[in-house]
């Protein structure tokens, strides 16, 4: 089997990412209802978004949205402690507790 990739090119996060799901024939191809999911988004410094290092809470937002949309129960996003920071210090410095906070 081969593996499927896809690239999208913009300026706009969200919209290059819901591009690049569809481009891989959809979120529904991997998540349906009732699926508990589990994001690891490699979120384990703080290094600027930028670099690419490390993935945009923009790109997080999306992917949950779109499992909960393929009729996912639940969908969590988690993390290893790098030897350096713990995920919660992470998380916190990141803004992802307070982002999805504000939004559910």
């Amino acid at each position: 089997m081969m593996t499927k990739i896809s690239i999208a090119k913009g300026e706009d996060i969200i919209a290059r990412t819901r591009e690049t799901i569809n481009l891989l024939d959809g979120i529904r191809r991997v998540v349906g209802k009732g699926d508990r999911v589990f994001i690891k988004p490699n979120i384990v410094n703080e290094a600027p978004f930028v670099t690419g290092e490390v993935v945009q809470l923009e790109t997080i937002r999306v992917l949950v949205e779109e499992c909960f949309s393929a009729g996912a129960s639940e969908v969590l996003i988690g993390e290893t402690p790098t030897y350096r920071r713990q995920t919660e210090t992470i998380f916190n410095i990141r803004g992802l507790r307070t982002s999805w906070a504000q939004s559910s």
